[in-house]
């Protein structure tokens, strides 16, 4: 990317939406590199090139705490506005 690298992204996707999933696809499975993204909160990683069935269960596992804030929310709002 020719702004800012995939951490430094990662770092501003955080920090100002913190809830936001942030999937990593990557062509660098170097240790120190993928060690820093999780430090940042990445939710996942997908290798280049890009497997179907490695994509779908990141993004299966990055949508089910949107889902299950999602149900919360609706049930909260239910329950104070029957």
């Amino acid at each position: 990317m020719p702004i800012m690298n995939g951490l430094e992204l990662a770092k501003c996707i955080k920090e100002q939406s913190p809830d936001t999933p942030v999937i990593f696809f990557t062509a660098f499975p170097e240790t120190s590199y993928l060690l820093k993204a999780i430090e940042l909160g990445v939710t996942g990683f997908v290798m280049k090139p890009v497997d179907t069935d490695q994509l779908l269960a990141v993004l299966d596992k990055a949508s089910v705490p949107l889902l299950q804030r999602r149900v919360i929310r609706d049930l909260s709002w239910n329950w104070l506005h029957p």
